[in-house]
């Protein structure tokens, strides 16, 4: 483990009944985002470029910071934000993988987990979206778990990433037939969490988010697809987390578990 990751491995481990924790200076969570920068080969996302220390002092004060990066060619612009959420990483992180139950309270949308279990490395969920007006939107990703990045770390820093599957499978079940029978397929839905632990009540987050939704869908009605909807998204992913909402257990599956 870095020796930079240090005191916030220890700040984690101090026993619950103690007060939360100061939010973090400007200084601090620059720091803790520089302490990073050796570990960002480790991440499995597409990279992208690291936000400006002014996007990470504005963090520090409470502001979710976006923007916008070009995609390549004749693939959409890459959103991203950076923030700083009152809750701590185990509890973020257990969030950020339940996400059949954050889609059903962020927009109503429904699916099934349709390769591996449930909050695990490895598995590909099919979501959808209902649109009024417009055929439903459903898109099929697979997910992963950065393990090697949040080993070096020692779980204080951990990536979701996702990625865009070109077709669902053969067998579906029942519950997701109808929306994918009916509705259109989101071709481009790709992104990652990057969760960073600054002390025992407070995460660092670096989101990216990469999506199309095609089908002649007006700018109006994209939503979630859209770089200003990511503040919303953030800030429903903290009051889940800070709710204790999601529907992965707050040590998901990981191999980090099974270290001795």
């Amino acid at each position: 483990m870095s020796p930079s990751f240090l005191p916030v491995v220890l700040a984690l481990a101090v026993g619950v009944s103690h007060p939360a924790p100061a939010a973090p200076d400007p200084a601090s969570v620059i720091a803790a985002a520089r302490s990073v920068d050796p570990l960002r080969s480790l991440r499995l996302a597409d990279p992208l470029p690291p936000p400006s220390l002014e996007a990470y002092a504005r963090a520090a004060t409470g502001e979710i910071v976006t923007g916008l990066v070009p995609g390549a060619a004749g693939e959409p612009h890459r959103a991203w934000a950076v923030a700083v959420l009152d809750v701590p990483i185990e509890a973020l992180w257990a969030a950020v993988n339940d996400e059949l139950g954050f889609a059903g309270d962020a927009w109503g949308g429904d699916g099934a987990v349709v390769r591996g279990q449930a909050c695990a490395d490895g598995r590909a969920s099919l979501v959808s979206m209902p649109v009024p007006l417009f055929p439903d939107r459903w898109w099929v990703v697979g997910y992963r778990h950065a393990e090697d990045l949040a080993r070096a770390s020692d779980g204080a820093v951990r990536e979701l990433s996702w990625r865009e599957e070109p077709r669902p499978p053969h067998r579906l079940p029942a519950a997701v037939e109808a929306v994918v029978a009916d509705g259109a397929q989101v071709t481009i839905s790709r992104g990652a969490w990057l969760l960073v632990a600054l002390d025992r009540g407070h995460t660092l987050v670096e989101y990216q988010l990469q999506s199309d939704a095609g089908g002649g869908l007006p700018g109006a009605l994209a939503g979630p697809f859209c770089a200003g909807a990511i503040r919303d998204t953030l800030s429903a992913m903290e009051a889940r987390a800070s709710s204790g909402a999601a529907g992965c257990p707050v040590a998901v599956t990981s191999s980090l578990t099974e270290q001795p």
